[in-house]
């Protein structure tokens, strides 16, 4: 799920007072200042992360999000940043300005700050834009990065005045320009892994045809994937940002940054910043009120919050319901529920199979166990590409009939399509059985347990055994690896300001993120036409169509909105929650210990 523009978001934020903790609800005037304080320069923070830290480029879309995001602002700077309310803003410290200067063709002219360098002193420059660019194009199938939409777009980026100035010229309009360069990685770095600056898109292309036997390849490819993993798998040893790693442990049990030297924008408050893993999340408001950590970013489950909650005035908390979409997804390659070609997928009794599922799944019944236990307002969420707060808005699930738990209307799509055995042992129509079918959840995750135990639960009522199983990666769970594979899977997008080029690589076939493996024509039309208009009532229009045909083609179920929390020591100021996938460390070089004569805003 993405988002627009500023979104209304239910964030509470507790504030301490003589008998404890009490909550306010925040006006939407407060969501980027909430916990506003002045802070003293010093101090160490420990942030508690509920993955181990092993996974460094943010580029890399087979890592999940929370596992790195939380880190990469610290120290891979881009050009805008998503605040809290979901408006993009220009990163003032990196860049000077990033102007749209022309349409016909698109031309985006960004000024780096001429200070702007990394940490071992190489300028920001036009050679990262150029990098980012290549990596980002999709022309390698072998790099799995988030997707093209956009990138691929863009027909040359040029540098002047010393690499400070970078022009932009696009070959198809982009509207959502806004969202592109989030993430630059040092093409200086990547140069010592592989990469090569005078590698074109053009060269590129044709080594991925070479190696697909059209020609000889001047391993091009090979180099710039090499430079890619790199980043993948080691820890940045360079920054852009307030901070820089100091250590990182080969095990992934923590990393701990330093200030950066050669940090050009507002000087940083803390000293130190440590990520720790925290295996057990049930352990983090433990670790929380004995100070071993100052900061959790939980998912929220009852105990937890209900603990968190029962510490009083030494610990703050936030919770906030907005971008972040939980949804059970299918694997349609997968021959029990489809297979990889779009007439597969659409074969009369494996569409059916997948629609009496969805039919037959109750998200009332799974939001009063899981989400509505510490969110009475928690209801569920119809539409994959806006929450309800949103113009977009529009009920694209119910009137399908997903989501409602009617077992009869789920047994009467089987008896209609020809199943047998419905009730007790499940048969196509040809009288195979449905062979039980594995479904995953990340290890850990207590909400996601009982999600998926109800799921089997409600299954079981047609005849359909569903084995409910861990995953210890979701990244290598979504992208099919081998042991870690799944028929069903619940897990949560986070979200970026876009609704269009946001969710473009989730859903048109063949792109990065389609981890459903789902493929459609009319889809990917549709998809073509929202993605270069600029207007928004044509693109939320277009983005409806296609949630309806997401739909009817009972690929996937959103759940709810997931609260997202943030839980720290009163002592600190300037942390909050951030529901985009900036996340809460968005502005973590404001975060700081109390000064003594403040104490920070609700």
């Amino acid at each position: 799920m993405a988002a627009v523009g500023a979104l209304a978001l239910a964030l509470t934020a507790a504030c301490s007072s003589s008998k404890g903790t009490t909550t306010q609800t925040a006006q939407q005037s407060t969501w980027n200042t909430i916990n506003t304080a002045s802070v003293k320069d010093g101090g160490t923070v420990t942030v508690g992360i509920e993955k181990q830290l092993g996974d460094w480029n943010p580029e890399d879309a087979s890592i999940s999000a929370d596992q790195i995001y939380p880190l990469d602002g610290v120290y891979y700077a881009g050009a805008f940043i998503a605040e809290p309310d979901g408006t993009m803003v220009l990163n003032s410290a990196a860049m000077a300005s990033a102007t749209l200067s022309g349409t016909s063709p698109q031309t985006v002219v960004y000024k780096i700050n001429p200070s702007a360098v990394w940490s071992d002193g190489t300028p920001i420059d036009a050679s990262d834009f150029v990098y980012n660019w290549l990596v980002n194009t999709g022309v390698d199938p072998n790099m799995l990065t988030a997707g093209p939409v956009g990138y691929n777009d863009i027909a040359s980026i040029v540098g002047s005045d010393s690499g400070k100035t970078v022009t932009v010229t696009f070959s198809t309009a982009f509207p959502d320009w806004k969202s592109l360069f989030g993430v630059l990685l040092p093409a200086h770095i990547a140069a010592k892994h592989g990469y090569d600056a005078s590698m074109t898109l053009a060269q590129l292309t044709a080594d991925v045809k070479a190696e697909n036997g059209a020609s000889t390849s001047t391993g091009a490819v090979l180099q710039l994937e090499n430079s890619f993993n790199y980043f993948s798998n080691t820890a940045p040893v360079v920054s852009s940002g307030p901070y820089v790693v100091s250590s990182a442990p080969s095990d992934g049990s923590s990393v701990t940054e330093a200030k950066n030297p050669k940090w050009y924008g507002s000087a940083a408050h803390l000293n130190t910043m440590v990520y720790k893993y925290i295996a057990d999340a049930s352990q983090e408001p433990t670790a929380l009120q004995n100070g071993e950590i100052q900061v959790a970013y939980p998912q929220p489950e009852t105990d937890l919050v209900t603990q968190v909650k029962g510490m009083g005035s030494s610990v703050k908390y936030q919770i906030a319901a907005g971008y972040t979409n939980e949804h059970f997804d299918f694997n349609l390659a997968s021959p029990t529920l489809g297979g990889k070609t779009e007439a597969a997928q659409e074969a009369p009794d494996k569409l059916a199979l997948r629609t009496a599922m969805l039919t037959a799944t109750d998200r009332s019944a799974i939001i009063a166990r899981t989400e509505g236990l510490f969110d009475p307002s928690a209801k569920p969420l119809n539409n994959r590409f806006f929450i309800p707060q949103q113009a977009g808005y529009t009920d694209d699930v119910t009137k399908y009939g997903l989501g409602a738990g009617n077992t009869s209307s789920a047994e009467s799509i089987l008896k209609k399509a020809g199943f047998t055995g419905v009730g007790t042992a499940l048969k196509y129509p040809n009288g195979t059985a449905v062979p039980a079918l594995t479904m995953r959840y990340t290890s850990g995750n207590a909400l996601r347990q009982t999600e998926c135990n109800l799921f089997a639960s409600e299954m079981k009522q047609l005849g359909i055994t569903v084995n409910v199983e861990t995953t210890s990666s979701l990244g290598k769970s979504l992208t099919h690896v081998a042991g870690y594979d799944y028929d069903i899977i619940v897990f949560a997008w986070v979200a970026t300001p876009f609704p269009s080029s946001g969710n473009y690589s989730i859903y048109v076939s063949g792109a990065g993120q389609n981890y459903a493996n789902f493929t459609s024509a009319q889809v990917d039309s549709v998809y073509k036409q929202a993605s270069v208009s600029f207007n928004t009532t044509t693109v939320n229009s277009d983005l409806s169509k296609i949630d309806g045909i997401l739909s009817q083609d009972a690929v996937t179920l959103p759940l709810f909105q997931k609260d997202d929390m943030v839980a720290f020591d009163s002592n600190l100021g300037n942390v909050r929650i951030n529901s985009t996938s900036q996340l809460f460390t968005y502005n973590v070089q404001d975060w700081g210990l109390l000064a003594s004569s403040a104490s920070p805003s609700s």
